[in-house]
């Protein structure tokens, strides 16, 4: 797999993760996933969104599921900014950010090797 065709991959895993971080899946979760990966990967989304489903039920990786950002570390900053706003919006999207979230998103944004600055940023950024 190429770092373009591994992308929308990981995408996917990270989305899911942050899903069923809070250890509990809801449907609003699930809509806002899909439409990020819809939006973020027009022609892979298929993949992106089978990587996301695939993995949403499997509770263990709420545990471990940031180490699938480590495959971001190369990313330019902006792209690291996306990903963390897409995972913020996914964390908010029920009207509320779980500890449990919150640390989730520490641990990612140790994993891609971005600032708390940047996670911060991106936090701000979805509200």
């Amino acid at each position: 797999m190429t770092d373009v065709e591994r992308k929308p991959f990981y995408y996917g895993k990270l989305l899911a993760s942050m899903a069923k971080a809070d250890k509990r899946l809801l449907n609003i979760e699930d809509v806002e996933a899909v439409s990020i990966l819809e939006r973020l990967f027009p022609n892979n989304a298929k993949e992106a969104i089978a990587a996301y489903h695939a993995d949403k039920n499997v509770f263990w990786l709420a545990e471990s599921g940031h180490c699938f950002a480590a495959s971001m570390i190369e990313l330019p900053t902006s792209e690291k900014i996306e990903i963390l706003r897409a995972l913020w919006t996914v964390a908010a999207c029920d009207g509320e950010i779980h500890c449990d979230e919150e640390e989730f998103m520490e641990k990612a944004t140790r994993q891609m090797m971005a600032t708390p600055e940047l996670c911060l940023e991106a936090r701000k950024a979805v509200g």
